[in-house]
């Protein structure tokens, strides 16, 4: 099965939430976003599609894609990214980052960043606002200059938390990048 214009994934493991630390379940919700499982498999490409992206690439996606929500009634209904069969389709534009054979490569418009924890002796641990440093990034960023490691800040509201295989991580468009800072 292919489609014209989505990618066809799956979620990893056929999980579409990740609320188990071993046989441990420690959230029974499905309305939080953070136990939504935002690892998929691509098991087709769009049909003309000549980007990087291949057939058994993991990808990371936007939360909404395996999330189960409720409708009025109270029911249960799959995101309006399902196919069948745990088969979803995504357009490129939530398609965060690419993983092959261990790698992570951010996609064309977005750049995830670690963010810095400082300890204070009065407050304890503390993020600081608007800093972080490049962590995985895309080409059209390092042709600016922004290389994995460095020092960077951003614009105020502009990080989305995420975690990718238990690292936590902001998730940002290119353009909110202000300044290299080292």
């Amino acid at each position: 099965m292919r489609s014209p214009f989505k990618f066809l994934i799956s979620p990893i493991n056929n999980e579409q939430y990740v609320n188990q630390i071993g046989n441990l379940i420690v959230n029974t919700s499905i309305e939080e976003a953070q136990d939504v499982q935002r690892i998929g498999v691509v098991q087709s490409l769009p049909f003309g599609y000549s980007g990087f992206i291949q057939k058994g690439d993991l990808v990371v996606v936007q939360h909404n894609v395996f999330r189960i929500t409720f409708d009025d009634w109270g029911t249960p209904r799959q995101s309006d990214n399902f196919i069948k069969d745990n088969l979803f389709g995504v357009t490129p534009d939530i398609i965060y980052a690419v993983i092959r054979d261990g790698k992570i490569m951010s996609s064309d418009d977005y750049i995830f960043v670690e963010p810095i924890v400082e300890e204070d002796f009065w407050l304890g641990k503390q993020t600081l606002k608007n800093q972080g440093f490049a962590k995985y990034i895309n080409p059209t960023m390092e042709a600016q200059g922004v290389t994995k490691g460095v020092r960077i800040a951003f614009g105020s509201f502009s990080e989305y938390l995420f975690e990718i295989f238990g690292e936590k991580l902001y998730l940002m468009r290119n353009k909110k990048v202000m300044a290299i800072l080292d």
